[in-house]
């Protein structure tokens, strides 16, 4: 297991968030090449212009608050609060995509030696560059639609540079759909009907999902987390101890995409159902008898499956190219071995 878990993506606990609003800015004021992030000079200092933007767009007068001499902590947060390995929000392309990056470079400095100028940035004695400019990998643009609905509220924010931190969950969920995050595995399934969902077809699949997981946690309730937003399109999220996720979701697999073999284990759809129903009947106390099993293995796996197809619930992205990579590097470090079985 321990392979397949370097493939899946890790976030940082104490992962930082920040938004950068660019509604009023003018063209050329915000530069997004593949490698960094630039705002001019003059933004930074005098926010002015963004603000009568926001202003504009918004139907109203309302200005950000504080007076030019304030501006320059705009230039601070840009240049040395926000750090390296900090995360950054920035919509583009007038409204229709959201960029999701990663600052790569450390603290730049925020202002030259003789910082009289500031205010009007009128000081010929000073050499300023018009651009400041932060190393930035981009992992992810989506776009608007596609983007969670809780995170909306940040693009009408007042201020230019906001700290996105209480906005985490959605983010980060935005950018992954299986991942690890302060030792807890996060496994996301997406409901992609965008038809009015009936009940009888959620609820049973969610009963059978949280069999499942229920199973994988040992009965343990208080490992198991689960976050649903559903409005005819949305998500499915659980959320526990690393390896009951682990072992959920290959169940998942296993019984929405039929059978695959990970961890030299073949998971094949009557063995995994079968063994999750004995368990769950032994703990009950119930005593089963054989000849109903297979029925009752057959009419589960038949249910959850066909529940997921009228939900047309899709399994994480991140999930399938984990376990193709995982696969893909097993096949290989097999046939190494056998190759040399046969050198020998």
């Amino acid at each position: 297991m321990e392979k397949f878990l370097k493939l899946i993506p890790v976030i940082p606990e104490e992962q930082k968030y920040w938004f950068i609003q660019t509604r009023g800015l003018k063209k050329g004021d915000l530069t997004i090449e593949k490698n960094y992030i630039g705002i001019r000079l003059p933004v930074l200092l005098n926010t002015g212009q963004m603000a009568a933007g926001m202003a504009d767009s918004q139907g109203g007068s309302e200005r950000i608050s504080g007076e030019r001499e304030e501006y320059p902590q705009l230039l601070k947060i840009f240049c040395c609060e926000i750090n390296q390995g900090d995360l950054i929000i920035v919509p583009a392309d007038e409204w229709t995509k959201v960029h999701f990056g990663i600052v790569r470079d450390g603290k730049e400095e925020a202002f030259p030696t003789d910082k009289g100028g500031w205010k009007t940035g009128e000081n010929p004695g000073l050499q300023w560059p018009m651009m400041k400019k932060r190393e930035v990998q981009w992992v992810k643009s989506v776009g608007m639609e596609e983007l969670d609905p809780h995170l909306f509220r940040l693009f009408y924010t007042k201020f230019p540079i906001s700290d996105a931190g209480q906005y985490a969950d959605f983010i980060d969920k935005s950018l992954h759909d299986f991942y690890i995050k302060g030792g807890r595995c996060h496994f996301i399934l997406h409901v992609q009907r965008r038809e009015p969902i009936k009940a009888r077809h959620f609820i049973p699949f969610m009963n059978d999902l949280l069999s499942i997981a229920d199973a994988a946690a040992d009965g343990d309730d208080a490992d198991l987390d689960m976050k649903v937003s559903v409005q005819s399109f949305g998500t499915i999220e659980l959320i526990g101890q690393i390896p009951n996720i682990i072992i959920t979701s290959l169940v998942v697999v296993a019984l929405i995409g039929g059978k695959t073999k990970v961890f030299g284990f073949e998971l094949d759809t009557p063995g995994i159902v079968g063994r999750i129903l004995e368990w769950l009947n032994v703990r009950k106390g119930e005593k089963e008898k054989e000849a109903e099993q297979p029925d009752l293995i057959e009419k589960q796996a038949e249910r959850l499956k066909t529940n997921a197809e009228n939900l047309e619930i899709k399994i994480p992205d991140e999930l399938q190219k984990a376990l193709q990579t995982y696969l893909a590097e097993s096949g290989e470090e097999k046939s190494e071995k056998q190759k040399v079985r046969e050198t020998e």
